[in-house]
């Protein structure tokens, strides 16, 4: 019996080491130029076709609607735009994607709840259902978001 517990322990602390959050700031000009994005003096950075990679996870946004992904500067106050339509995929070069959290002031994508969800790929694509400006997006791998 000691050895089952012992075994189970071992394999708990494997998974955890794997366990990683991954989060994509864009509320950040520092953040935002590590990214490889040129940040806005007024307005908005298009990001349609632009793709950056931060610890194994991709990015990359496609246009559907009319208007690009976007940096947008509001009065040196930076944020993700993106609208209806239009798309935001991540791609692991690793382990699966368990789940993505998204922090935003507005708006709403089609495979979210109350702003997470929880999935098992190696590639998750979201919908923006409504202008959304997102603050910053955390991908889980190998671990679920915890829903609060």
């Amino acid at each position: 019996m000691k050895k089952f517990f012992t075994f189970v322990l071992v394999a708990m602390a494997a998974m955890a080491v794997n366990a990683k959050q991954v989060t994509f700031t864009f509320n950040d000009e520092a953040a935002l130029k590590s990214y490889g994005i040129t940040v806005p003096d007024t307005l908005g950075t298009d990001l349609s076709g632009t793709t950056f990679t931060v610890d194994g996870i991709t990015f990359s946004c496609a246009k559907v609607n009319k208007t690009d992904t976007r940096i947008w500067n509001s009065k040196g106050n930076y944020s993700l735009r993106t609208y209806k339509d239009n798309t935001i995929t991540f791609t692991s070069a690793g382990d699966n994607i368990k789940g993505l959290q998204v922090f935003s002031t507005q708006g709403s994508f089609a495979e979210l709840s109350n702003g997470m969800m929880t999935c098992d790929a190696k590639e998750v694509t979201i919908t923006c259902t409504a202008t959304a400006y997102v603050n910053s997006i955390v991908v889980y791998v190998n671990e679920s978001p915890v829903v609060t």
